[in-house]
């Protein structure tokens, strides 16, 4: 290649200016706007340029073979030979849209992922204030009446269940048995408050032990139906029941307190409203909520988890 040739010094001068100022005006009207990083956009910059660089070159050198062709041949071979470093040239500039969008989608996944653990731990830990503050008091209730040896039993109970809660990840799942453990734990604390006006029955069928469930999922339904359904002077029965068919797991909670009043919109409290929005984030649509009233008084909540997704 002659490069003391006139036509192509002025070649060389077109080509290089050409793709500086391209390179300058994307940068000054695109790259700087969107405010990408320089560590992201400036490498992409010069491969941009560079190959726009080359397939002018190619360009170039495909149109110099064609010059010896007739017109007709000449013409048709510049109009393929355009047609194709145009579609290239789209083809590289359409792979690094795909690329840029990959990874906005990558970045939102994450940024929604990190949003729904953010969410889950806070409606875990949204329960144990609610539930402190009345052990709390209750252990007051006992040191006031100075019954000082259920206080301390009490506040034992306590101290295990907070040892539990503060160790126990909100985004990791526990086995059915190791759930009804601490759920038992709970049971004994509120068995101190109550005495003889609260009784529990649990049931687990055998095959249920090893599946795994969100931690302290039981406990706020159990704390839901004392603290709303409880009636004054009057002992209240809770059932708890878990059991698995082909495709679910049912857990279910029923009690003889007052029932849930058909005639309010209004809920029994946070425990079933955090319970409810923890499953939704963790299954989706696959889980199912029921609830209603006993015929004999009172109230039922069950939970219908996914087979498949309580697996070990």
């Amino acid at each position: 290649m002659n490069t003391n040739n006139p036509r192509s010094q002025l070649f060389w001068l077109f080509q290089s200016c050409g793709w500086i100022v391209y390179a300058m005006l994307t940068e000054l009207m695109i790259k700087m706007p969107s405010e990408e990083p320089w560590t992201i956009h400036v490498p992409h910059l010069i491969i941009d340029a560079t190959f726009g660089f080359l397939i002018t070159l190619l360009l170039r050198k495909v149109y110099g073979l064609a010059r010896v062709q007739s017109v007709k041949v000449k013409v048709t071979l510049h109009i393929i030979f355009l047609v194709v470093a145009t579609l290239l040239w789209t083809q590289i500039k359409w792979t690094k849209i795909y690329l840029d969008n990959l990874e906005q989608t990558q970045k939102a996944a994450e940024a929604t992922h990190l949003a729904k653990e953010s969410q889950l731990k806070m409606l875990r830990y949204q329960l144990n204030p609610h539930f402190m503050f009345n052990s709390i008091n209750a252990i007051c209730t006992l040191i006031l009446k100075k019954e000082s040896l259920q206080a301390v039993t009490m506040l034992e109970k306590l101290c295990d269940l907070l040892r539990h809660s503060l160790y126990t990840d909100p985004l990791e799942k526990v086995s059915v048995k190791e759930e009804i453990a601490i759920l038992r734990t709970y049971l004994d604390i509120e068995q101190c408050r109550f005495a003889d006006k609260l009784e529990v029955n649990i049931s687990v069928a055998e095959s249920c032990n090893d599946l795994l469930i969100p931690s302290l999922l039981i406990q706020p339904l159990v704390e839901n139906a004392l603290k709303h359904g409880m009636r004054a002077e009057q002992k209240m029965v809770i059932t708890i029941a878990i059991e698995k068919t082909r495709t679910a797991l049912l857990i279910k909670v029923a009690d003889t307190g007052k029932g849930f009043d058909e005639n309010k919109k209004t809920k029994r409290g946070i425990g079933l409203a955090n319970c409810e929005q923890r499953l939704k984030l963790m299954y989706g649509n696959s889980h199912r909520i029921e609830k209603g009233n006993v015929k004999t008084g009172g109230a039922w909540f069950c939970i219908s988890l996914p087979i498949n997704g309580l697996q070990q």
